[in-house]
């Protein structure tokens, strides 16, 4: 810790004991905010300004909890996605920031604009072939369209442009860090290897693919989009929730 504050990182607390807060109340919630910073200022010899609370989601936090965080802090950090900017209340900041290596339709549809709730992709670990998802939350069913249109262009920008090297360097880094950063306990260990012991008999094929992982090119990325990313091979699947009366 002291080395990261060293280098300039800021460092927040994260309370004592990962609790969720709206289970705790007086001295028990002191205890998890506030003697949690005092420790970690101890440790760090300066000021600690951040508190990010367990959990991060609206069920996890409650009036209590923010005046006690309050007091100790300048700045409180949710869960929630949301782009941050000059008049972002203090005690609320949202967990994503405007990354410009953040990919274009993410940037555009989840933070800036707030359409979209959430934009994943995935690509299932599988010994036979496997469908590529592109899966996304659009809060309002009237920008359906414009979404799906958002994500298509895309899609054949891949075809044509080579991804930026630093933000390939960056995915690549995200992927094996955060594989290894879900290895906490031993029920998460045994999520993350049970498939790849299923199809192989053995671990050793995760060190393969993420050597694998290492070798991809921005070359390689756009000959893929070209290959397996055409109208003949997709399948589009909206989903709408009935309005009242419907």
């Amino acid at each position: 810790l002291e080395e990261l504050g060293s280098l300039g990182h800021c460092i927040g607390c994260h309370g004592m004991s990962h609790r969720r807060l709206t289970l705790l109340e007086g001295d028990g919630l002191r205890h998890e905010v506030v003697d949690a910073g005092d420790l970690l200022e101890r440790r760090l010899g300066g000021p600690v300004s951040w508190f990010a609370f367990a959990f991060g989601g609206i069920d996890s936090i409650s009036r209590p909890a923010l005046r006690v965080i309050s007091e100790k802090y300048r700045f409180c950090r949710s869960g929630l996605r949301g782009a941050n900017a000059a008049g972002t209340e203090p005690m609320a900041v949202f967990a994503d920031h405007i990354d410009l290596l953040a990919p274009t339709a993410y940037r555009k549809l989840v933070l800036e604009e707030q359409r979209v709730d959430f934009l994943r992709s995935r690509f299932g670990l599988q010994r036979d072939p496997a469908l590529l998802t592109v899966t996304a939350m659009v809060n309002d069913p009237e920008d359906v369209q414009a979404v799906g249109d958002e994500i298509l262009a895309t899609v054949e920008r891949f075809k044509e442009e080579l991804v930026d090297g630093a933000q390939l360097e960056a995915t690549k880094s995200n992927m094996k860090y955060g594989f290894l950063m879900d290895l906490e306990t031993a029920q998460n260990v045994s999520f993350a290897l049970i498939q790849t012991v299923v199809n192989t008999g053995g671990i050793e094929a995760i060190n393969d693919y993420y050597h694998t992982l290492d070798s991809i090119t921005a070359e390689d990325i756009r000959e893929a989009a070209r290959t397996y990313l055409v109208e003949a091979g997709r399948t589009t699947v909206t989903l709408v929730q009935a309005r009242p009366g419907e």
